[in-house]
């Protein structure tokens, strides 16, 4: 499968979910992106998200929908 990443122009992600596996695999499979490196910020929940979200600071947040507490529909 051929991918165009020229129109992948972010670069700081913030992973969000409850779980550490997936977060990991996430993270390993944004490193598979060639030619592009990502600076990964992690939360472990929505909460924890809210708190590192600050206007700017993240290009793309990537958050699981079903958390407990703040959850990514929230």
């Amino acid at each position: 499968m051929d991918t165009d990443t020229t129109t992948l122009t972010f670069k700081k992600i913030l992973i969000v979910d409850d779980s550490r596996s997936s977060r990991m695999m996430v993270k390993n499979c944004l490193k598979g992106v060639a030619g592009f490196e990502f600076e990964i910020d992690e939360a472990d929940s929505g909460d924890v998200a809210f708190e590192k979200c600050k206007p700017g600071l993240h290009d793309l947040v990537l958050m699981d929908v079903q958390m407990p507490g703040l959850d990514g529909y929230e």
